[in-house]
This record gives structure tokens, sequence and C-alpha cells, in this order.
């Protein structure tokens, strides 16, 4: 306890101030929507005398949760509510979540000073030269261009040509996200793939990408289908973090094409193929990198989405999607889910620079701006030019954000997506 009394004496006698709120929006100022955290115990000892008097003696604070008289979330809220600076909060939590651990931090709850910043320094993407339209599509199956596009605001996707890979999709996606990030193959330290369309069951695309790459590093294959890439940065961060790695290659690559039922409308005008990258690299600079998210999946609906990897009389190897039940699904839980990641950095809807989510429907991009309480402008939507491309989608618009100049240093960035599993990932950054 010293030691955490000692943080604090010397953050308040050098004039530390926080250039982070790490509580979920425990601002005080407005009703807080991650409010229900703190529990009516804590709210009852934040309101009290009590509080009042161990103002000057955080350790007794932290020594009530070690015996569970308060939550972890009620010290968050009793330390922002005494407006304590910012080095010395999280000196003061660093110790909670490594010494005592009584209970768990917030899922994507990112407390510990020492931990090495992740960025993202690069992004590319690449799509393939074939273009199938929605007037294409008329001649497939019984649809028509403006049922498209005002069911899914889709006009066009890209699709495989049939010697292409996606491993071929992959590298043209790593390549330009190196030359992004004014990197070499050499400097690459670990390659993660989010895929759900693998060439092959084994080895891994991540392992062929590599061997095309012409790298020398560890690398797998992640699965959480349209979440994928998210979770993959998620991934990636863990061993920046630690001091492990400096330099991680995330993709996110799909051949949607070669799983969809040609003759079933209600999905076969949905996806695209295509695949997009990102490198997350260690930063010391303080403030920036991937502040917090929220990462999360419910099996029970995986039925509601799915792909057999070999055909019976039920399952004819092509996606099938319970369309009505994976829409209720996603207008609630994407936008539900940037909240929880934004509420774990201590922001809010009206912090974010830029939204990119998974671009699946523009309807569900819609709700999940209206439950931030966003306007479209800040939204990026690209879903009218390539479809549904599962992983790729967010990474694929990253990239072209960052072409036009949507995106700038300083600025909040957050990713949000759904896919099957069901499974959902949110990433809040700051650039």
């Amino acid at each position: 306890m010293n030691d955490v009394r000692a943080a604090f004496s010397i953050a308040e006698r050098e004039g530390f101030e926080p250039s982070l709120r790490v509580a979920p929006d425990y601002r005080f100022s407005k009703p807080a929507p991650s409010a229900a955290w703190v529990s009516p115990r804590d709210s009852l000892f934040l309101k009290g005398e009590k509080a009042n008097g161990i103002i000057a003696n955080v350790s007794s604070v932290i020594n009530l949760w070690a015996r569970g008289e308060i939550s972890f979330c009620g010290v968050l809220a009793f330390l922002q509510k005494i407006s304590l600076p910012y080095f010395a909060r999280r000196s003061a939590l660093f110790f909670m979540t490594t010494a005592l651990h009584p209970t768990p931090a917030p899922n994507g709850w990112l407390g510990a000073p020492t931990l090495v910043g992740a960025a993202i320094s690069g992004v590319g993407h690449f799509v393939p030269a074939k273009i199938l339209t929605n007037f294409d599509l008329e001649k497939i199956v019984e649809t028509n261009d403006e049922w498209i596009r005002s069911r899914t605001g889709i006009e066009t996707r890209h699709i495989v040509a049939p010697d292409e890979s996606l491993a071929d999709l992959a590298c043209g996606a790593a390549k330009n996200a190196l030359h992004n990030a004014n990197l070499d193959v050499s400097d690459i330290d670990l390659i993660i793939v989010a895929t759900c369309t693998p060439d092959f069951l084994f080895p891994s695309t991540a392992a062929t990408v590599q061997a095309q790459l012409g790298a020398r590093c560890g690398a797998f294959d992640l699965s959480a289908a349209c979440s994928g890439f998210v979770y993959g940065v998620v991934t990636a961060s863990q061993f920046i973090a630690t001091g492990a790695m400096k330099n991680v290659l995330v993709i996110g690559a799909e051949v949607m094409s070669r799983h969809v039922d040609w003759g079933d409308r209600n999905t076969c005008v949905l996806f695209g193929d295509g695949a997009g990258a990102a490198i997350i690299s260690a930063t010391n600079e303080p403030g920036r990198g991937l502040l917090a998210f929220d990462l999360g999946a419910n099996g029970d609906g995986g039925p509601l989405l799915k792909c057999a990897t070999k055909p019976t009389e039920s399952e004819n190897g092509k996606i099938f999607q319970n369309g009505r039940e994976v829409y209720k699904f996603a207008v609630h839980v994407m936008g539900e889910s940037a909240v929880r990641a934004l509420g774990n950095a201590g922001l809010c809807g009206d912090d974010v620079d830029l939204l990119v989510p998974h671009q699946a429907n523009i309807r569900i991009i819609e709700s999940a701006a209206k439950r931030l309480g966003m306007p479209m402008e800040k939204v990026f939507v690209n879903l009218q030019k390539y479809g549904n491309t599962s992983a790729a989608t967010i990474p694929i618009a990253l990239s072209e954000a960052m072409q036009a100049g949507r995106i700038e240093e300083g600025q909040t960035v957050v990713l949000t997506g759904f896919g099957a599993g069901l499974t959902w990932a949110s990433a809040v950054f700051r650039w």
C-alpha cells in the first residue's frame, strides 16, 4: 500500500493531469450509460460520509474492494469522483489488478500503466478485379437492383477469378499495409489471418501468406466470421502489450462467393470477396493506440448463420442465414458493443471522430450510429461497392478511410462488428 500512496503523492506533487478518462464514462455531469456497473452498495458508499472521510487515503478504498465491500467499478467511480490525477489512478488500479486479483476487471478494460501501447501503424486492402453488379444478379436469380439497394444498400461486389486464392487476396492487402507503414516484411513478428473461408482446412492461410510474403515468423488463422478482424486486432495487441513482439500483421480476408448458394436470392446478393490488413505496432506515445475493446459471443445463435464443411442431406455446404433473426441480433448488438468499448475507455459517442462498422447492411449501420448518438457523416460506409466481405469489411473500410483522409492523428476511431457464432467485437483507437 505504501507504493500506491507514494504514487499518489508524487503525481499530485508533479501536477499530472488525466489525458484519458479510465472509468466507464463516470463524469457525474450527466447520467452515464454505464451507470448500471455501479451496484446499489457502491452508490451508497459514494454518496455517504464514509467517502468524505477517506479521500486522503485511497489505500483504504482498495482494502474495502479487497474485502468485497465495494466492487471494482465502485473503485473506478470513487477515483473519478475525487478527481485524482491520471497517473495516480492508473498506479492504484494497476496494483489492484496485478497484486490482489479478488475480482476481474471488466471485459476490454486496459488498466496496467506498464503495458506497451498497441497502435495501427499501417493499413491496406486488395480486392479481385471482377465486379458483379445488381443488374448481373437479375440474370441469375429472381431479384432486381431496386430491391437489393433498398433492403441492403449494396450495388456491386467483387468476385475472385477461378485461379485466384484467398492467400492471393491476403498477400495483396498485406503488401499494401507494409508499404503504408513503411515497414519491411522482415519487421513482422507474427501473422494473424481472420477468415471463415480458407483455401484449405490445413495448412492455415496465415502460413501460406507467410511463405508468399517471404516472412520468417509465427502465423495462425483465427475464426470469428465477420467479427474476426477486430478479434485479430485485439489478439495482436496482447502480444504487443507484453513486449513480446513489436509488429503484428493482422489480415481479414474472405472468398465468400465460393460458399454462396447462387440459387438463393436472400443470401447470394449480400456477399463479396476481398481482403484488408493492418499492422499493429508497439508505441510509447501516451494515449495513442488501442484504448479499450469489447469481445463477446453467444453460441446458442450458431444455427442462425452457418456454413457446413461437409455437404449432407440437410446441409448443402453453402451459406445459410436466418435473415430475420440475424438482423434482429445485429441491430441490437453492434451498437451496444461499441457503447461498452467506449465505456471501457471512459468515452461516449460524442468523443468519436469516425465509426468504422462491419459493412453488412445499411440499416444495421444506421442503427449502430443512432445507438451511439452519431450522425452518419461520422460513419464510414463503402458497403455499396463491396457488399459483405465478412472479416474483410472493417479493414477494407479502414484502409479506404485512410486513403480518403477521413482519419487524422489524435482522432478517436471505433471499429465494431458482428458475425456468425454469434459473435461481436469492438475496439477503440486513438490515432
